[in-house]
């Protein structure tokens, strides 16, 4: 959940660089636009969870979730133009847009009785963590390296996004 976090804030994290090297010639409508992508993805992501869940299971598509929003943000870190940007934002959208309320019904089904409220606060406050690292990312990779960096280590979950016998999304 913390890197779910930090992909939906990072490109709010690196929007000023964005603007001020005008990179993509990006205008201010366009900087806007872009940063409702990735909302239009979480609403895409969020109203279809419940239909795939029920068909894969909840652990396949949590992992599926992660496998989507992880190499969307390098199509971003890639991108050479506003819109494989926007598509690659899109993309980024649609996996936490499922992962967050897929992983809420998981905490609520597994959480020992009288905790579910607690814990799901918990995972809550990962998601919104992520958002306050997404800050410090772009103030420590930014100006040393460049702003697709900072789009580079939203790929990272990749790594994490083991699957387990019965959660593999190709099983």
């Amino acid at each position: 959940m913390l890197f779910d976090g930090l992909d939906i804030f990072v490109y709010g994290s690196v929007l000023p660089h964005l603007l001020e090297t005008k990179t993509f010639d990006l205008t201010p409508d366009q900087a806007g636009d872009l940063g409702s992508y990735a909302a239009f993805g979480m609403l895409v992501g969020a109203l279809t969870t419940g239909t795939v869940a029920d068909r894969i299971g909840r652990k396949k598509l949590m992992v599926s979730c992660v496998v989507l929003f992880s190499p969307a943000c390098g199509v971003c870190a890639i991108a050479d133009s506003v819109a494989v940007f926007g598509l690659g934002r899109t993309l980024a959208g649609v996996g936490p847009g499922g992962l967050l309320p897929t992983a809420i019904s998981m905490v609520s089904d597994y959480a020992p009785r009288g905790r579910g409220a607690i814990i799901i606060g918990l995972l809550m406050t990962a998601h919104h963590a992520g958002g306050i690292l997404s800050a410090y990312v772009a103030k420590w990779l930014v100006e040393p390296v460049g702003w697709r960096a900072a789009f580079w280590v939203c790929v990272l979950p990749l790594l994490f996004a083991r699957c387990s016998p019965g959660s593999c999304p190709s099983r």
